[in-house]
């Protein structure tokens, strides 16, 4: 008999650094999404029924497998475990402080409007041509990107934004966990989000952006029939993914440098105030699972 000791501190890992470049944030994330698989799996081998996920999926027996990579949206996934089905799609999120990403992607054919991405992509392959290698106009050419970038929020009219939304919900996982600062674990069912699952869907509705303090983002905001303004609290942002020196072949550390389209869910903490969870789950500082 194995002893596994997961230690549950603000979810399952404890993490009381600030922002991180150096892909730390990103393995303590893995790690906690593969504990959470673990401890999943563990309960409901034992039958319990932890987030009351049974009732999701009557008359079934679940498996709870871990989604590795970066071209998986969903985290984790629920199994029959008899048949090996797939049943739904899991994302997991850890919330403290600050934002978390809706997309974040450097495949913009999927999100950006057909005129919008050529002009985009021609716009970079002009300023890479005029300025490579020339590390001494590396500020002129920065300027450069910055207006090109400044000129294509202009592009995105209601129907794109909206199309994009619509695109961003299609592609959600079915159910998102979100750990927060009070050691809870609540699991919402994406139908819950209303700006991204009924909204975009709504006819009556158009959409706008609006500047804020960043250059490089905009607030996305909603308009009903009869004039009433909603901010979302979904900001867009578009930038390089490896920024200006490397577009110019300046950098040791990356070779390409390319557009990148992100959609940010804000304010997460009034997010979930006025959002109804499916269920709720307590998580206890340190639990001890024995796994045979």
């Amino acid at each position: 008999m194995q002893k596994i000791e997961v230690k549950i501190k603000s979810f399952l890992i404890d993490t009381k650094m600030g922002y991180n470049t150096t892909g730390l944030c990103h393995r303590v994330g893995i790690a906690n999404e593969k504990m959470l698989t673990k401890a999943l799996n563990y309960y409901f081998q034992k039958g319990k029924n932890p987030l009351k996920l049974r009732e999701l999926f009557p008359n079934r027996n679940l498996l709870f497998k871990h989604q590795g990579g970066t071209q998986q949206v969903a985290d984790m996934s629920i199994h029959d475990a008899d048949t090996d089905e797939k049943l739904a799609g899991v994302s997991i999120k850890h919330h403290k402080t600050g934002t978390y990403d809706h997309i974040n992607t450097t495949k913009i054919d999927t999100f950006v409007p057909g005129d919008m991405q050529q002009y985009m992509k021609d716009g970079i392959k002009a300023i890479k041509e005029e300025f490579s290698t020339q590390e001494e106009r590396i500020e002129v050419a920065r300027a450069a990107v910055d207006t090109l970038f400044l000129s294509l929020w202009d592009r995105w009219d209601s129907a794109a934004i909206r199309s994009l939304l619509q695109v961003i919900h299609g592609r959600t996982p079915a159910l998102l966990l979100i750990n927060t600062n009070n050691q809870k674990l609540s699991c919402y069912k994406e139908s819950a989000f209303l700006e991204l699952a009924q909204y975009p869907y709504n006819d009556k509705m158009s959409y706008f952006l609006r500047a804020a303090r960043a250059k490089t983002s905009r607030q996305i905001w909603r308009r009903d029939d009869l004039g009433n303004e909603v901010c979302t609290h979904l900001r867009l942002r578009m930038v390089l993914n490896n920024g200006v020196t490397a577009l110019l072949g300046l950098s040791s550390s990356n070779k390409t440098s390319v557009p990148t389209i992100k959609v940010q869910q804000d304010n997460v903490d009034a997010l979930l105030e006025q959002t109804q969870p499916y269920s709720i789950e307590g998580m206890q500082i340190v639990q001890r699972i024995q796994i045979g």
